[in-house]
């Protein structure tokens, strides 16, 4: 195992900007996202706690042996308690991005990409993030406080766990113009970051199946909460 010039982990939720943030660290750093997911995602619905050493040196049995120098992934914002645990070098990226926003990507990914075979890993993974428990079917859509209260709960989370000297929080949108800043607080050269514009992908949102005026209501409501909490404003 290589003594890490850099070690940083991307905690935020899934379509925040994971895979963006890894991309941009790919060219010039060892960098991936969502690696070794499918063991991760075994592990995760083992229910195992976050201080049981069994499961800490699992995690760390599937990620030193990647040796990377950025981990962008969903799944690291799920282990992070385990993450700041084993790794004391390491820093954490958050990328956040405002509710309604995300809310709509999320439906829209549901919606566009495909459903998720029943009792697939990725199916109870879904349940267990917005329901709170492990099921087999993932595809339906969730309400609004299910969806919301997840995002508020992850990105919470996060910012209790991670001690503020080592997170640096990003909003998904100014994910170029934070470059210089993510360079700083990684101690790089912000030469060897790219900029996320250059890996944007073919995917375009659709419609919202959702009341556009109900979920503005109820996501400035968890923003709100979110501000209280944390002193991050939108």
């Amino acid at each position: 195992m290589r003594d890490a010039r850099l070690r940083a982990f991307g905690v935020g939720c899934a379509k925040t900007g994971t895979n963006s943030l890894a991309r941009m660290f790919a060219r010039d750093h060892r960098s991936a996202h969502e690696p070794a997911k499918q063991a991760l995602l075994e592990l995760i619905l083992t229910g195992a706690q976050a201080g049981d050493a069994e499961f800490r040196a699992a995690v760390r049995g599937l990620l030193d042996p990647l040796d990377l120098e950025m981990n962008a992934s969903q799944l690291n914002g799920y282990i992070v308690e385990t993450l700041v645990a084993l790794y004391p070098d390491a820093k954490f990226v958050l990328t956040i991005r405002e509710p309604a926003g995300w809310v709509r990507s999320f439906a829209n990914h549901q919606l566009t990409r495909g459903e998720l075979a029943r009792g697939s890993l990725w199916a109870r993974f879904r349940n267990l993030r917005f329901l709170g428990e492990d099921r087999p079917d993932g595809n339906a859509l969730y309400t609004l406080d299910q969806y919301l209260g997840f995002w508020l709960s992850h990105n919470l989370n996060v910012l209790g766990v991670v001690p503020c000297e080592r997170l640096l929080v990003v909003r998904t949108e100014h994910l170029d113009a934070e470059i210089p800043r993510l360079a700083e607080f990684l101690a790089i050269d912000a030469a060897t970051i790219a900029p996320a514009r250059a890996n944007e992908g073919a995917y375009r949102e659709g419609a919202t199946p959702f009341d556009e005026r109900e979920l503005a209501a109820v996501a400035t409501q968890y923003a709100a909460r979110f501000t209280q909490v944390s002193g991050i404003g939108f």
